[in-house]
């Protein structure tokens, strides 16, 4: 049994998006294609910057595969500094160095369509961040149980079947949304652990 969460449509396109930019950008660099291939091979300040951009091309993948998977809100600060790293050099192309003026006028929009789907606050609720986010709200006026705050969560079996469960937590767990008591349930306490959970009333 493993505990599920419900992953907004947008987070998928996004990371769909963010992948095949990447394959598409380094496409000539892993096809041998790239014209300045030797370039990248030599101690230069230049093989310097494209490995340093390749770097945090690859953590970025991992950023919006696993990160975004795992709901993680690191994922999420990450890929807004890669983006405006990003619009950063998308602008000196454009205006300092005048190289694919146009392509780079293209990334740049995409870049800042991008930030802003981070920043929305539905996107927010989802890693679980935002200050008047959803989440918090619910937080505010969950059940709570001594230092232990209830929460609820979809899981799924093996069976393939979605389950709803319940339970407490001190920490901000990973998965999960603070909520209510149920109706038709108590709550009982683990007399090894004093950790409470929910039972049904008798």
């Amino acid at each position: 049994m493993k505990k599920t969460r419900s992953i907004p449509i947008g987070i998928w396109l996004f990371a769909v998006i963010i992948i095949l930019f990447c394959l598409y950008y380094y496409y000539p660099l892993y096809m041998g294609t790239w014209e300045n291939i030797e370039s990248i091979l030599t101690i230069s300040g230049w093989a310097l910057f494209v490995w340093f951009d390749i770097t945090l091309t690859i953590i970025a993948i991992i950023a919006v595969t696993y990160g975004f998977y795992k709901a993680k809100n690191l994922a999420r600060l990450y890929m807004i500094f890669y983006l405006l790293l990003a619009s950063f050099w998308a602008i000196v192309s454009i205006f300092v160095m005048k190289w694919q003026v146009y392509e780079h006028y293209l990334y740049f929009v995409l870049y800042v369509i991008l930030l802003m789907y981070l920043n929305l606050s539905h996107v927010k609720d989802y890693f679980g961040k935002s200050s008047d986010s959803y989440f918090f709200q619910q937080k505010n006026s969950a059940y709570r149980y001594g230092e232990y705050t209830l929460y609820t969560s979809d899981v799924e079996l093996r069976s393939g079947r979605i389950q709803t469960i319940y339970f407490f937590s001190k920490k901000l767990p990973e998965h999960g949304v603070p909520c209510s008591k149920p109706d038709g349930f108590t709550v009982g306490v683990n007399p090894k652990t004093g950790m409470p959970y929910l039972k049904k009333k008798k």
